[in-house]
């Protein structure tokens, strides 16, 4: 007798890990869709969420001005900068990499129409160089998601939001103006006068687990300097998809070298765990705060240690049986054809 495999009727559409999927207007549900099936297990409870990692890189049409380089370690000073720049601009793409127990890595590239290189605020060099690495602005404006339907997507996929069950890690390359950008779009309004404010915003939105990277390494890593290209270059991670100043591939980048730069630079001597297993918990005023600051913030590096210390309790054999009953479909669980 020859068996015949029963297609699913409603198969669990998943990404596929390892690629950028990018997002425009005609696909932006169905791609939160995979977000929400990615971040939890289908008739488990949320306490056994399956991605605990998250990167985010923006692009935007720059500085509109310079900053007072005389003043870099007055934290407010550094907050109205970013904050003037992000509420006169729009944003142009938001890069979102999400990391699951297993190491695999699942990229969107969102594609924004609010910005209008005909008329909106811009930084000409900026706007120069996000054309020769393949910004299509015209694309953006005519096929691209009104920030407003992403925000509400956003918030309803449990990825965002003090209601979520989902507790992610979050992880940023000199994020300021990354998470000026999301947590903008997210409230529909412009940032808060106060720094004290934002951080709020931020709390609320992102929980209290937010990591700025360029703050990490001035703290714990000698050697180590210079923006994610060279940082990624020093500790030997490779650019695995898409090319620089794409917000997609940018953000796989810094989730990469984040987790390097946890086994190279922070993972305690004496411990066999793999960086992954590292990393559960962590203070969001260790780096993301300080962020706004100069390198010479203080920084409670005991406190830092003592969390990266701290171990993620697998239930392994549950996690496997979840694993195998998602992924050995045939592949029509990756939803190819949609």
């Amino acid at each position: 007798m020859q068996n015949h495999l029963v297609p699913n009727p409603h198969p669990i559409i998943l990404p596929v890990p390892g690629i950028i999927n990018r997002v425009w207007h005609k696909n932006l549900e169905s791609e939160f869709k995979k977000i929400r099936n990615l971040l939890f297990w289908p008739g488990e409870p949320h306490t056994h969420d399956r991605c605990f990692l998250a990167s985010i890189d923006t692009e935007f049409p720059g500085q509109l001005s310079e900053s007072d380089k005389g003043r870099l370690r007055e934290p407010q000073y550094n907050y109205e900068m970013m904050k003037n720049n992000v509420n006169a601009t729009n944003i142009i793409q938001l890069g979102l990499t999400l990391s699951d127990r297993f190491g695999n890595f699942y990229v969107w590239e969102f594609n924004f129409s609010d910005f209008d290189i005909e008329s909106d605020n811009q930084n000409k060099v900026s706007i120069e160089l996000l054309k020769t690495h393949g910004t299509d602005f015209q694309r953006n404006k005519k096929d691209g998601i009104p920030s407003s339907k992403f925000a509400e997507l956003c918030r309803g996929s449990g990825l965002v939001g003090n209601s979520s069950e989902v507790h992610l890690t979050w992880v940023g390359f000199q994020s300021s103006y990354d998470f000026g950008f999301f947590t903008k779009i997210l409230s529909g309004q412009k940032l808060p006068d106060n720094m004290h404010g934002f951080m709020r915003n931020v709390k609320n939105y992102f929980g209290p687990s937010v990591f700025d990277m360029k703050h990490m390494i001035t703290r714990f890593c000698s050697g180590i300097y210079g923006g994610l290209e060279k940082v990624a270059e020093t500790l030997g991670v490779a650019r695995a998809a898409g090319k620089s100043h794409m917000a997609g591939s940018d953000s796989l980048l810094t989730l990469q070298t984040f987790l390097k730069l946890i086994d190279v630079c922070l993972k305690p001597a004496d411990s066999n765990s793999s960086s992954i297993e590292t990393l559960q918990k962590f203070t969001m005023n260790m780096s993301f705060v300080n962020s706004f600051v100069s390198s010479r913030a203080p920084c409670d590096t005991c406190l830092a240690m003592q969390v990266f210390k701290m171990l993620i309790r697998l239930e392994e054999e549950r996690e496997k049986q979840n694993y195998f009953k998602l992924y050995s479909c045939q592949g029509a669980l990756y939803g190819l054809a949609s």
